[in-house]
């Protein structure tokens, strides 16, 4: 006689990996943006919500000197706009360009990276990409409302960035981040829902010297080059804890600081429950082989008790 096992699996490490993605987990409904480019291109408002996500698009001219996760984002104020089709007004010979757009073709690369960065994650059939090429101290970002339960508590972002010539320091430059907060996340400073619920990565010129195996100089450059692109990573957050709670997962990403050069991402989200099913014999010992998500670099693992 079978028995069906549930596994739980606790992530200790972040890590990078190719995988296939399915429909969105149970209170997520489009969070993996499964929906494709449909709800994106209508800009009535009632639709846009149906979606799953806001936008929100401001500009900044203070920033900190921290990094630290508790200083609210570049201490800017956060214009909401439920028109997914705005226009970057800046002038720029790259023609109109919108902060935020879904990605639909899986061959299609960034010319930026001299055709090597694909816009679409390897194994998904979308993406999303916020910023544009063209500089101005913008800073856009997507927001999706959801309540926690068992099925969507592991949340997985993919990303890759481009961004141009990023010489300056800390914030100053292109700056990537995700956090999850409590609540709608209207608020810029709104809390965590944990300290770990935060991710960030400031651009740096010297990125493909520090990190060669995922930063890299482009082949193509401009006035405003050189330019740098990461290949696509991996963030993990485990909000196993948090069933039960209305949060807000939040992606944002901005220019440089100093008006010219322009900064912009790419990203995925999968929202799925941290446990595995295992088929093993109660009448002896046999060998069972559990496949876990590739990708991290080590995992704890032990027997749900409840099977939830």
């Amino acid at each position: 006689m079978k028995k069906i096992k549930v596994l739980a699996f606790a992530v200790i490490a972040l890590g990078f990996a190719n995988s296939s993605f399915g429909q969105a987990a149970v209170g997520c409904p489009n969070f993996n943006f499964e929906n494709g480019d449909t709800p994106w291109t209508n800009p009535d408002a009632t639709l846009w919500w149906n979606a799953g996500w806001y936008y929100d698009h401001g500009t900044y001219t203070v920033y900190p000197s921290s990094s630290s996760a508790t200083i609210p984002y570049y201490n800017q104020v956060w214009n909401y706009n439920s028109d997914p089709e705005m226009l970057d007004p800046h002038t720029s010979s790259y023609g109109t360009q919108r902060f935020f757009q879904i990605e639909t073709n899986v061959n299609e690369t960034d010319n930026f990276t001299g055709g090597q960065l694909k816009k679409v994650h390897p194994g998904s059939l979308y993406s999303a990409r916020i910023g544009t090429p063209i500089g101005g101290t913008d800073a856009s970002q997507l927001r999706y409302r959801f309540t926690v339960s068992a099925q969507n508590c592991l949340l997985t972002f993919y990303y890759a960035m481009v961004v141009a010539s990023p010489s300056h320091t800390g914030y100053v430059n292109p700056t990537f981040q995700i956090d999850v907060v409590e609540g709608n996340g209207t608020n810029a400073s709104a809390p965590l829902v944990k300290p770990c619920a935060f991710f960030e990565k400031n651009s740096n010129t010297n990125l493909p010297t520090l990190e060669p195996s995922v930063w890299h100089t482009s082949t193509f450059t401009d006035m405003n080059g050189p330019y740098i692109y990461c290949d696509w990573q991996r963030v993990t957050i485990d909000l196993a804890d948090m069933i039960g709670h209305y949060v807000t997962a939040r992606i944002r990403m901005s220019d440089c600081a100093q008006v010219q050069h322009g900064g912009w991402c790419y990203f995925l989200c999968e929202a799925s429950n941290p446990s595995l099913q295992a088929s093993g014999c109660s009448q002896g010992a046999n060998i069972v082989e559990v496949v876990a998500p590739a990708g991290f670099a080590a995992y704890q693992w032990y027997i749900n008790p409840s099977n939830n």
